[in-house]
C-alpha cells in the first residue's frame, strides 16, 4: 500500500451464508436470473450494499 492515496477496508458481519441463500432465492422467486457468485446479477447487488 506504500504510495497509495487511500485505502478502503469493508468487512461484512452476520450470517454470511444464510443472507447468500437469500441473495441467491429472492431473485429466483420473483424471475430473475441469478447466476450462483456473490458478485453478480441483483443478490450480488444485495450483497455489496451491505458491505
Amino acid at each position: 500500500m506504500k504510495g497509495a492515496d487511500f485505502v478502503i477496508n469493508s468487512i461484512e458481519v452476520g450470517d454470511r451464508f444464510k443472507l447468500w441463500r437469500e441473495d441467491y432465492e429472492i431473485p429466483r422467486k420473483y424471475g430473475s436470473t441469478q447466476i450462483l457468485g456473490e458478485c453478480g446479477g441483483p443478490g450480488g447487488t444485495m450483497h455489496a450494499f451491505r458491505i
